[in-house]
């Protein structure tokens, strides 16, 4: 089913985004970091179908100063006018390199992600194949705004369709500890705007919220409205962890 390929896709966890957004920057995780995140993720649809996603597991490791892997196995419910079903959905395993520059100025990094078929297809928690993206992405920083921007092709396994993410994402460091910002992003030929921000909380934990929604095609399978609130924890495996 298109929309749940579209919602492996979209799901903000930073083994493939960096919440709160759908797209990607290069920043990595530090080295002998684990990072944890906890989402609420949810979509409505045009048919009034909703998929609501949370994380059963979700992290990412800094395997070296430009080197992350992340992974993510999400619990989902899907409700509909045919009855409702939860369970395990998709699982996604991704790395992510920067090529150039670094975390806090300009830099550039390639992006992979696998989607495994974990959940069932049949309760509509799956879409039934194995995905892979692979696609860079880029920021340019000046005077606390951020521009990011990524294309990343995305090609399933079973019938060889390729399709396309790409979009843009502009946020305005506010405080040392708030942001605020707005995406453009597209999975031809689905457009979506959104704004979002996130807060700092702590060294170690901060907390993010995002309001996404379809201007352009409004099909009855496709996602219409996306709402996303995370948080994110980070672990120092070596070392005293600061709080």
């Amino acid at each position: 089913m298109k929309f749940l390929v579209l919602l492996s896709l979209f799901i903000p966890f930073v083994a493939h985004a960096e919440p709160p957004w759908n797209i990607d920057d290069p920043g990595t995780t530090p080295k002998d970091t684990v990072t944890f995140y906890g989402v609420y993720y949810g979509e409505k649809f045009k048919s009034e179908s909703t998929l609501k996603s949370f994380p059963f597991l979700s992290l990412t490791w800094g395997a070296l100063s430009d080197l992350e892997f992340g992974a993510a196995i999400p619990l989902d419910h899907y409700n509909s006018s045919d009855g409702e079903s939860m369970g395990i959905g998709d699982g996604t395993v991704a790395s992510k390199c920067r090529i150039w520059g670094s975390s806090e100025g300009n830099a550039l990094a390639l992006a992979t992600q696998l989607i495994l078929p974990t959940g069932d297809k049949a309760k509509n928690l799956g879409a039934g194949e194995t995905i892979f993206n692979i696609g860079p992405t880029f920021q340019f920083q000046q005077n606390g705004l951020k521009l990011v921007g990524q294309v990343l092709p995305s090609r399933t396994f079973n019938d060889a369709t390729l399709s396309w993410l790409y979009g843009l994402v502009l946020t305005d460091q506010i405080t040392d500890r708030f942001f605020l910002g707005g995406q453009v992003f597209s999975n031809s030929p689905q457009l979506f705007v959104g704004v979002g921000g996130g807060w700092q909380l702590t060294s170690t934990l901060a907390a993010q919220l995002q309001f996404t929604q379809e201007v352009n095609n409004q099909r009855a399978q496709d996602p219409q409205k996306i709402i996303y609130a995370g948080f994110s924890w980070d672990f120092k495996m070596s070392g005293a962890n600061p709080h």
